[in-house]
């Protein structure tokens, strides 16, 4: 089984955060989502951060909600959920569909990070936490990758 972590965005910046505000990490309702949050929580906890844990949630819309209303900092999303189910697009994943949602998250005020995985799966976080976590999240932005693979 496929696990990921979180690397360099908030890894580093929890050792380095004035605040002790916990990181609050989501998860869909569907197992490999819940998976994904756990390895996140997990890693960020060895890395000293206080995380809190919001787990099967629900779907799409619903952590599209609990993020752009502060109930949780981030959570994994694919590309093609995020065009067709929150944004209601019709645009069929690419590229260019990639920098549309970019533009979308950026007008509310959340990040879309780059892809992660082999998968069209990236991270959307809340400003707030690249505030709270500000040299991680530019080490995260420079590198291209929050997750890392492991087997």
């Amino acid at each position: 089984m496929r696990r990921f972590l979180l690397a360099a965005l908030l890894l580093s910046a929890c050792n380095r955060s004035v605040s002790r505000e916990p990181v609050r990490i989501g998860s869909k309702s569907d197992d490999r989502s819940t998976a994904i949050a756990e390895s996140v929580a997990r890693r960020l906890e060895r890395a000293g951060c206080v995380v809190e844990r919001h787990l099967r949630l629900g779907d799409s819309v619903t952590l599209d909600r609990a993020l752009e209303g502060a109930v949780i900092d981030a959570y994994v999303e694919s590309h093609s959920a995020a065009l067709t189910q929150i944004l209601r697009r019709k645009t069929q994943p690419g590229p260019e569909a990639e920098a549309e949602v970019r533009i979308a998250y950026v007008k509310k005020n959340l990040v879309w990070a780059p892809p992660v995985g082999s998968r069209d799966d990236a991270v959307v976080f809340r400003k707030s936490v690249d505030e709270r976590c500000r040299s991680a999240s530019r080490t995260f932005m420079a590198t291209g990758s929050m997750l890392q693979e492991t087997r």
